[in-house]
């Protein structure tokens, strides 16, 4: 058997330590039973009963029951929609305000208006051949200066990472990203 290494002899003297402990602990000499078990199992059935009793008499005031019962409805609004009330709420020149003040600013906010597109362009492939540049719009092949499929738009420019179509009725442009 060829010679043990200090650092090997260690791990060896551990491993055997760590398996009498498992035949020590395993064969039920280690674990005779304690007297004092019964004790303490009664001592924390008490505390929890104390806990149980405790938080089952009734809330400690009319703001917490105000706070549970506003917890459990269903939000109509969300609080932090609108970024005129997150900032108030999160500025520190506004101080505390309560509840009620916070909904009445929440109320009197308007609702920010989303314009809708009117197209959906989705440009999902580039091909360039020499001199000539075709973009994929909507599963369909367009090249620079095109009318597309969508009455008014027109493709004008392409690159590999983008589009640019415009809107000729509304005179802008936009600016659309390969989706890969």
């Amino acid at each position: 058997m060829p010679k043990l290494s200090k650092k090997e002899i260690i791990l060896f003297s551990l491993m055997l330590a760590a398996v009498f402990y498992g035949i020590y602990n395993f064969t039920g000499t280690a674990s005779k039973p304690d007297k004092g078990a019964d004790k303490k199992f009664s001592d924390v059935k008490s505390l929890i009963a104390n806990i149980t009793a405790g938080s089952a008499g009734g809330l400690s005031s009319e703001l917490d029951n105000n706070i549970v019962a506003r917890a459990e409805t269903e939000w109509q609004n969300d609080p932090f929609y609108e970024k005129k009330l997150y900032k108030e709420w999160t500025s520190p020149k506004s101080g505390k305000k309560t509840a009620e003040e916070l909904e009445e600013l929440y109320k009197s906010t308007e609702k920010a208006e989303v314009p809708e597109q009117k197209v959906n362009f989705n440009y999902t492939g580039y091909i360039e051949l020499g001199n000539k540049k075709i973009a994929i719009i909507n599963d369909a092949e367009y090249e620079q200066g095109e009318r597309l499929e969508s009455e008014g738009y027109i493709l004008k420019s392409i690159s590999r990472s983008n589009i640019v179509i415009e809107d000729k009725p509304g005179n802008k442009e936009l600016d659309i990203l390969l989706q890969e």
